[in-house]
């Protein structure tokens, strides 16, 4: 299935021809149709299978679909990565998929100072890249209010757990709109990822790739 069949703006799928992207990944396929419709996913893909422009293509194009300007700290996305080279990895890769659109694209992570990123918070964001220890620190110091946010995917959510971050995932969840799309993805479904899934996401589908189509 190629990208040019899911009616997506122009401009993304002219980034996504830049990219040399053409024919989706199965994680792809399942998720971007529901995840544009507005849906909960938990998705069960490796590294390597094309999620992230499994959740970022449906989330821009719902953000191109209901234009805003860009805020103050408040991110209209925000995409919860466990360690700053994925964080940065996101980063430029958003990047490259809405190098044609309008949008602001923020990396926040810990081993940098909080003195640029929060500058940047302050000439506004719309999605917001984050690993959650130095992301609860912007919030603590009111560079970041996730009040407003609408779409929140958490990425390698095993990986997440596995580091001990489970408590911060849940302070950063309280401070987010109850109305809001959830996307969870991870490379195990482990017994604490399902627990974690059935707390955040509401009326959720559920994502398996095998495998055999890495």
């Amino acid at each position: 299935m190629k990208f040019s069949s899911l009616g997506l703006a122009p401009d993304i799928l002219k980034a996504l021809d830049a990219c040399g992207y053409s024919d989706m990944t199965p994680v792809q396929e399942m998720a971007v149709v529901p995840a544009r419709r507005g849906k909960d996913i938990l998705a069960n893909a490796q590294t390597g299978t094309g999620k992230t422009a499994a959740f970022a293509l449906p989330i821009l194009q719902q953000m191109l679909d209901k234009p805003k300007e860009p805020r103050t700290g408040n991110p209209r996305a925000l995409i919860l990565t466990p360690t700053r080279e994925l964080a940065e990895q996101l980063a430029n890769t958003i990047g490259a998929y809405s190098q044609f659109l309008p949008f602001k694209i923020i990396g926040t992570y810990g081993g940098v100072k909080m003195g640029g990123q929060e500058r940047k918070l302050k000439n506004g964001v719309d999605i917001l890249i984050a690993t959650p220890g130095r992301l609860l620190e912007h919030i603590t110091q009111c560079n970041v209010n996730l009040s407003e946010t609408e779409f929140v995917v958490l990425d390698e959510a095993d990986r997440m757990l596995d580091m001990g971050f489970i408590t911060d995932v849940k302070t950063i969840f309280q401070h987010t709109a109850k109305q809001r799309q959830t996307l969870l993805f991870s490379a195990t479904l482990s017994g604490a990822v399902n627990e974690l899934a059935h707390k955040i996401l509401k009326n959720h589908e559920t994502i398996r790739v095998s495998r055999q189509n890495v």
